[in-house]
């Protein structure tokens, strides 16, 4: 009898063992598998910083105009926008055609809601403009960045370089009384064929604005030379606005101050 409990004992002893083992082995192989799928689970899904992506913002710290970056960088993660004024006289073009329009057109791609736009054009001289007080309007508008145009063509043959260049003066310190931080962007209208006189003015400013450490577009170098015909095909038969390609070529020098 003894030999039998003994043999009965020693049966469900290994059985146990047998079927500890099984489970023990079972446990092991379902935690591997479980842990194998995080892994692939920790390689699939990229790993989070807390941060998003910020594209407008990675776009302003492109902008490779350092002035025009530090305005943006002004209102960078504010609902505060941007607004860009183009002033000038008829060569800036009409509303449905002219450059501003395809610059705003690119920087609203660019920027999309940071930045807003005006355009203010007049068919004066610069003695015209400030006698005018049309200044007002340009502070009307509380524009960040101003693209000046002061009717250098307008002058040619009217308005002396001095006073041109007086006019300048007094239209951004009338802007700057009132908006201080405004960033001002000079620039001459679109070459003309073979002129005289109108380039000497535009080279006036051009100096005007380097001793004066104000920003300057010289969008002419982008131009064919205005002593070769071919400027003809660039702007309108009146040679008072750019055409279509004058248009591009202008709105391209001044994108290029913000898109790299």
């Amino acid at each position: 009898m003894k030999a039998v409990l003994t043999i009965l004992v020693f049966g469900v002893t290994v059985t146990a063992i047998i079927l500890g083992q099984t489970y023990w082995n079972e446990e092991i192989t379902t935690v591997s598998s479980k842990k194998e799928i995080v892994q692939e689970a920790s390689k699939a899904a990229p790993v989070s910083s807390g941060e998003e992506s910020d594209p407008i913002g990675d776009k302003i710290k492109d902008i490779p105009t350092k002035p025009l970056q530090e305005v943006f960088n002004r209102v960078e993660g504010k609902k505060e926008k941007i607004k860009i004024t183009f002033i000038g006289s008829d060569a800036l073009g009409s509303a449905d055609s002219g450059w501003p329009l395809l610059v705003e057109k690119k920087l609203q791609d660019e920027f999309k809601d940071k930045v807003t736009f005006s355009t203010l054009h007049y068919n004066l001289t610069s003695n015209e403009y400030v006698q005018q007080e049309k200044f007002n309007d340009l502070i009307s508008e509380k524009a960040d960045i101003i693209y000046f145009e002061p009717f250098t063509l307008n002058d040619n043959g009217s308005v002396t370089i001095e006073d041109s260049l007086k006019n300048v003066q007094t239209t951004m310190d009338k802007v700057h009384e009132d908006n201080p931080s405004a960033v001002f962007i000079l620039q001459p209208p679109h070459p003309i064929y073979q002129a005289r006189n109108y380039p000497l003015q535009v080279e006036a400013l051009k100096d005007y604005a380097a001793k004066n450490n104000i920003l300057f577009l010289d969008h002419w170098k982008n131009w064919p030379d205005y002593n070769n015909e071919e400027i003809n095909n660039y702007e309108n038969e009146a040679q008072s606005q750019p055409n279509d390609k004058g248009n591009r070529i202008w709105a391209d020098a001044v994108i290029e101050q913000f898109v790299r």
